[in-house]
């Protein structure tokens, strides 16, 4: 199949669409939050199945305070009480700061370009960020989405800082394999390498302990379907789940029986926080059907949350100048 990169601006708003076509595979991006808004791949029986959460109308992109397919920096997750040494970060959750607050990455217009390669297609964003609340810094800030052969994209961000900072971005896809997010994650088989996830207080804020996850609902060291977790938790997951030293295959993997169709993810950050959907209200449509607890699995690869607070965990300190550069790489299959 020749390779096709699409682009198209939105008529309404300064919105712009990337779509890149390889290998039997369709990925669409926006300058709005340099976000995915879908991700189409085989099923078992070749149909092109869409595995990513995507508002079906741009009115509701442009209000979404839930992330779908975003870019989140300079830091995601929270910040216990909006400060970090002498920064003080706009406060949006119980006097926290979630995923660096209204002017976070996420929010943003960023500059597209096309990359075309002989190994691989892309689209580049780039946002040179002077509005960051209270990180005392400006960023020169990069993702490149690279769509390769055999099910593979590659996601790299680049971040540069013009002072010291903390930086810890990621991406808050929901992913959900069953063809167009007709069922809910329930009946998906998830395994993580993590034999430990961070405990938190009542406010979702790490409190610097670990707890090992053998035996409980966090336990997905195997294959489980996570119907049998999620009957356990009251609110579902949203959790840090601490990635364990392996080196060898993927961090995580994402099953759909019905489908066939297998999600991997290689990533060399620490950690992966995994958030369920629960109590999700039906505000909004999304692939022709209104969104609803458990429709989406959130994967966002990041260090430790909080760990500006936690000396014992991996640091997200960046200094003046030092490009900081994450790579994580999801693939995709269907299970024979």
């Amino acid at each position: 199949m020749t390779d096709t990169i699409k682009a198209i601006k939105s008529s309404n708003t300064d919105l712009e669409y990337v779509t890149l076509r390889r290998d039997g595979r369709q990925l669409t991006t926006t300058n709005y939050g340099a976000r995915l808004t879908s991700f189409c791949v085989p099923d078992c029986h070749g149909k092109l199945t869409d595995i990513i959460l995507g508002f079906d109308y741009e009115e509701d992109l442009l209000k979404d305070q839930a992330c779908f397919g975003a870019t989140v920096g300079p830091v995601a997750g929270r910040i216990k009480n909006s400060s970090w040494n002498d920064c003080h970060f706009s406060e949006d959750e119980n006097g926290h700061t979630l995923h660096s607050g209204e002017m976070g990455w996420q929010n943003r217009i960023w500059e597209s370009s096309v990359i075309e390669k002989l190994d691989y297609i892309g689209v580049s964003y780039r946002l040179v960020d002077k509005q960051a609340v209270g990180f005392g810094s400006d960023f020169d800030a990069r993702v490149d989405y690279l769509l390769y052969d055999e099910g593979r994209l590659e996601m790299v961000y680049y971040v540069t800082p013009s002072a010291k900072t903390i930086v810890n971005p990621t991406n808050h896809s929901y992913f959900n394999l069953s063809g167009n997010g007709i069922e809910t994650i329930r009946t998906h088989y998830l395994t993580v390498k993590a034999d430990k996830i961070l405990l938190t207080d009542d406010e979702l804020i790490p409190t610097g302990e670990v707890k090992d996850v053998k035996g409980t609902a966090f336990d997905f060291t195997h294959s489980r379907l996570l119907e049998t977790s999620l009957e356990q938790l009251y609110t579902g997951l949203d959790t840090t789940f601490v990635l364990n030293d392996e080196t060898d295959g993927p961090s995580l993997s994402l099953f759909h029986p019905q489908t066939g169709i297998e999600l991997s993810i290689e990533t060399e950050r620490k950690a992966l926080v995994i958030y369920s959907s629960g109590g999700m209200a039906e505000t909004a449509m999304m692939n022709g059907y209104p969104m609803k607890e458990y429709r989406g699995l959130a994967i966002e690869p990041q260090e430790h949350p909080d760990a500006c607070h936690h000396n014992d965990f991996p640091s997200i300190i960046a200094e003046k100048g030092q490009e900081k550069i994450y790579r994580t790489t999801y693939r995709t299959a269907v299970r024979k």
